[in-house]
């Protein structure tokens, strides 16, 4: 009985030190503006060490790209946050890898009956002062026919053409 109130009342410090420690890193950031982005600013700054991103920041820029590890002649795909700095509104249009034969931004949805599908998306809105999420069940990049064998550890590059930003080539590490 003894230990077990130790190991429970240890759990309890240790989660307490643990939110404690989350609520200091995301309230912390120094800047006391009434701009509306500083709540997204200031988590950026804890998480990443940059300046507020409504004052830093322009144009379209991606985050945490990953993508999965996949066989020769079969599928992978990857996934990232897209968001748009700028003043204006931008499309995603296409997206192109040596990887594979065909590279295709996709949705998934859910169809009739409880069932999963996955669509082609011809041009991807990205409005301005937004971040479009790709990630597994929803938006994602599909790489059809991959050319080789993707594994744990290897990169690849990515290239995603916007309407108004142009080309941008991004390095995508391939993890589990």
């Amino acid at each position: 009985m003894t230990s077990r109130f130790f190991l429970s009342r240890g759990f309890v410090i240790i989660g307490a030190m643990f939110f404690s420690g989350l609520m200091l890193s995301a309230c912390g950031s120094g800047d006391s503006s009434s701009d509306p982005m500083q709540g997204a600013g200031g988590a950026m700054e804890a998480m990443h060490g940059e300046a507020t991103i409504s004052q830093e920041l322009e144009g379209i820029h991606i985050e945490d790209p990953w993508a999965r590890p996949g066989v020769e002649g079969r599928m992978s795909a990857a996934y990232f946050l897209l968001t748009n700095y700028g003043d204006e509104d931008d499309r995603l249009l296409s997206a192109a890898s040596d990887v594979a034969l065909r590279v295709e931004v996709h949705e998934s949805y859910e169809a009739e009956e409880g069932m999963m599908g996955m669509r082609e998306v011809e041009a991807l809105p990205v409005p301005a002062g937004e971040t479009v999420q790709f990630r597994q069940g929803g938006l994602h990049i599909m790489f059809i026919q991959l050319t080789r064998p993707l594994s744990d550890g290897d990169e690849i590059a990515l290239t995603l053409t916007f309407e108004k930003a142009g080309d941008m080539t991004i390095d995508v590490p391939v993890r589990l």
